[in-house]
């Protein structure tokens, strides 16, 4: 599946469990931050074609936010996108 259909998808669901998402317009930045409500918490998420790796730049940024102690997932399907939610709901 196309990187662009698994972000489509993957915003309009956690948007119908009531998140912000926004998109992120910055070079080596993840492509979106989602907030979920009610629990001031958010993460990130880098979307990919299925298989497709990060950049390198993109692996030392996600590094950089991770070291920070944030959350960045780095998905290809709309199933890792459920489960990554799912994690940080329950977390």
């Amino acid at each position: 599946m196309l990187e662009s259909k698994v972000e489509s998808r993957s915003v309009k669901y956690a948007k119908s469990l009531g998140c912000v998402v926004y998109k992120l317009r910055v070079r080596s930045a993840p492509d979106r931050i989602f907030i979920i409500p009610g629990r001031d918490k958010f993460f990130f998420v880098e979307f990919k074609k299925l298989g497709k790796d990060p950049e390198p730049h993109q692996v030392r940024e996600h590094k950089k936010l991770r070291d920070k102690g944030l959350s960045v997932y780095v998905v290809d399907t709309f199933e890792d996108f459920k489960m990554a939610l799912q994690w940080e709901i329950e977390e």
